[in-house]
């Protein structure tokens, strides 16, 4: 266990609290009457450049760059098999509310560099379940990616907290070494049984 003890809970959406099932690029090209490659392609484009850019205009890009390979049925058909791929994370949405309740000076933030408005994903993915939030910091309001410093000394500021006071969860290794390089704690999420085993030593269990 660390001396220092843990005020603030900071953990990711997409990857963390929303897991992804592996989706069948090869099978959504044939059904969508496109040469192999090009969704799988599209999605990881347009996701690379999201997690880039959190003012990226994704609607306008698409129509520019993939106008004359994707039209704008198949483009909502990808967005809807990439959904659907999406999933919660109970078992630790269950324990984080577990957390909260044992611990309600622990104050917990929902992470994410996702462009999409969070309280709608958290709504359509998690359905009523309990997650104790006290706040959420989304990249596209923030104006910084978390690969960026300021995207957590924003967070610091807004929460007028320390960094060794703060544990951040994320699923992406480079966010996890930004934040650490802050001094905030710093935990890579592999799965749920890796995660519980690494914050042990904070005292969270």
């Amino acid at each position: 266990m660390t001396n220092h003890q843990i005020r603030h809970f900071f953990i990711d959406v997409s990857g963390v609290i929303i897991l992804n099932k592996k989706v069948d690029f090869r099978s959504l090209d044939k059904r969508l009457g496109l040469k192999e490659g090009t969704a799988k392609r599209f999605v990881y484009d347009c996701v690379a450049r999201t997690r880039k850019d959190p003012k990226f205009d994704l609607k306008a890009y698409i129509a520019e760059a993939y106008k004359d390979v994707i039209s704008p049925e198949a483009f909502q058909k990808i967005l809807g098999q990439i959904h659907n791929s999406e999933y919660p994370n109970f078992e630790l949405i269950k324990w984080v509310a577990s957390l909260k309740k044992k611990n309600p000076d622990i104050l917990i933030s929902i992470l994410s560099s996702n462009t999409k408005p969070l309280g709608k994903l958290l709504r359509n993915k998690i359905k009523g379940k309990d997650l104790p939030v006290d706040h959420t910091f989304v990249a596209k309001e923030i104006g910084y990616i978390k690969s960026d410093k300021r995207y957590f000394e924003y967070i610091l500021k807004v929460l007028k907290t320390k960094p060794a006071d703060c544990l951040f969860v994320d699923d992406k290794k480079e966010n996890i070494q930004k934040a650490e390089k802050l001094g905030l704690n710093g935990v890579q999420f592999v799965s749920n049984h890796k995660l519980f085993k690494d914050i042990k030593k904070y005292g969270l269990l």
